[in-house]
């Protein structure tokens, strides 16, 4: 059928828009997806994370706590394709690819129109925001697939009621999988509850015994995270409550709120979080505020019978709304994926709407516009990203850490100075650091909790300065600019120097030993 033909080129062209070119670009990894990704490799080589828990669900990472399932199927690309980019983010790639699919499929359930959901799967399918969080790994990505999927199995299971079985699965696994989602999912279960009653107490008994036990054991499983596995603290450290006054709480925690519905935020401008960015874009596209709008009219004209959609549109954004950031868009992605069936919802409509001499033009408009848009963010993600905000991924360790790795059992020590977010796990990925090595090397005691000393073996992470410092020969040195010793020695006190550059051919990183006095 024509309509299938149509999906199935819109996941193509995803796909291309997710995979293509992932190794490079962003360039280098952030430290999350380092992260993740090192205790990947630590659990495919020793069935242990970084810290030596046995199959987590929850791994310390940076004493934030982070869940564990979405690196399992990490696991399973770095074993076919090595400790690299490619296998770190491919997943997220392939999560967000089948999201496409998730979105025509939900789409299509909340609002029974074949147009409505094919375009909303195209706009999702290219948009700025969709694209960029699925070719970075970030958990929420994984979290928002199971989400999706959670709410589609729900709407469903009114036909075939096992598939609650299913919903309630995926709904925990999403719980599981991203700390905005540890409310996000009860509170879209209870709304569940109380808008589809009807629907649940025609369940069977068996189904609604089952459904239960399936809930009490992932919920104790939760709360035992919570009381024993540390699955809050990152909701500590972000939380409002920490950085407010009590007389401004209701105010900033409104006002956040609000700030997810903003046009100018949503359509204009770029996101200030950093590894939210895709230069000159904003997190949709500009043109798809109109049919935003339309769509939004709608629902508000036709409130009864979109109750769903616009139940699960409110609750998105209030987990974020108690968080210090003003607009981080992570936080908010099953927000933006109503946002884009919204879209779909508004271009439906307008199509619809319009006579055949108007039918024309927007085909020719946006057959136009939609192509510009996507080949533009294709250059935005391919080149702009590496040209200008490529200190946002933290640059250098990729081209340093293996020499580093390698000229490092010719030295008692390898002292690293560097102004970048938790060098320690960069130095481990890029150099393929061997987990059980390491594993021996830590000591949980020194490193104390929450950890403050990032040494192990020979390496050694602290700020240089030569002019108190010791040159020593026998320790090898990795300077990153910005450092007071990255211009502190001179070219004959050198016994070895390896410059690396940026894109803009600027040096960043100079690693370097020191000749001994008696070869002087």
């Amino acid at each position: 059928m024509l309509r299938n033909k149509i999906l199935v080129f819109i996941v193509i062209i995803g796909a291309f828009m997710r995979f293509y070119n992932i190794s490079n670009s962003p360039p280098s990894m952030n430290w999350d997806e380092a992260a993740l990704g090192y205790n990947a490799y630590s659990i495919l080589r020793t069935a242990k994370d970084e810290y030596g828990a046995k199959l987590p669900l929850i791994t310390r990472s940076f004493d934030d706590y982070k869940s564990a399932l979405p690196i399992y199927p990490m696991v399973v690309t770095i074993a076919m394709f090595g400790l690299n980019e490619f296998a770190v983010r491919a997943p997220t790639a392939f999560w967000g690819t089948l999201t496409i699919v998730l979105i025509y499929l939900l789409a299509k359930r909340l609002l029974k129109s074949e147009s409505a959901a094919t375009l909303a799967a195209l706009f999702f399918a290219i948009e700025p925001w969709s694209v960029h969080f699925s070719r970075v790994y970030h958990e929420a990505t994984f979290a928002l697939f199971f989400y999706l999927l959670m709410c589609l199995l729900f709407l469903a299971s009114a036909k075939t009621n096992k598939l609650i079985f299913w919903a309630i699965i995926s709904g925990i696994i999403s719980l599981f999988s991203y700390h905005t989602n540890k409310v996000l999912v009860p509170i879209t279960f209870l709304g569940f509850w109380v808008l589809y009653r009807k629907q649940i107490n025609a369940y069977s008994k068996k189904i609604k015994l089952a459904s239960v036990i399936f809930l009490v054991i992932g919920g104790v499983v939760f709360v035992q995270q919570i009381l024993f596995g540390n699955a809050l603290a990152r909701a500590e450290s972000a939380s409002i409550l920490r950085a407010e006054k009590l007389v401004e709480l209701p105010v900033q925690i409104i006002r956040r709120y609000f700030l997810y519905f903003s046009p100018s935020n949503l359509f204009v401008y770029e996101p200030k979080e950093p590894a939210s960015v895709v230069p000159g874009n904003s997190t949709f596209y500009p043109f798809e505020i109109i049919f935003w709008l339309i769509g939004l009219t709608f629902l508000a004209v036709k409130f009864k019978k979109n109750k769903t959609f616009v139940f699960l549109m409110f609750i998105a954004p209030v987990t974020a709304s108690f968080t210090w950031n003003l607009f981080e868009p992570a936080r908010v992605l099953s927000l933006f994926s109503l946002f884009s069936i919204l879209i779909g919802l508004g271009a439906s409509l307008v199509w619809k709407k319009s006579k055949p001499l108007f039918k024309i033009f927007l085909v020719i408009f946006f057959g136009i516009l939609i192509p510009m848009s996507t080949l533009y963010l294709f250059d935005s993600i391919n080149y702009k990203i590496a040209a200008r905000d490529y200190g946002s991924w933290q640059p250098g360790f990729r081209e340093s850490m293996p020499t580093v790795y390698q000229k490092s059992f010719d030295f008692k020590q390898v002292v690293v100075d560097t102004p970048h977010a938790q060098p320690y796990i960069f130095v481990l990925f890029y150099s393929s650091y061997p987990p059980q090595k390491y594993l021996q090397e830590l000591d949980l005691l020194k490193i104390g909790n929450p950890r403050k000393v990032y040494d192990f073996g020979k390496y050694i992470f602290r700020s240089l300065n030569f002019s108190k410092d010791k040159k020593d020969p026998d320790n090898l040195y990795v300077i990153w600019k910005g450092s007071a010793a990255f211009d502190q020695f001179s070219d004959d006190e050198l016994a070895y120097i390896k410059e690396v550059e940026n894109v803009n051919n600027d040096t960043i990183v100079k690693i370097v030993a020191f000749i001994k006095q008696d070869e002087k």
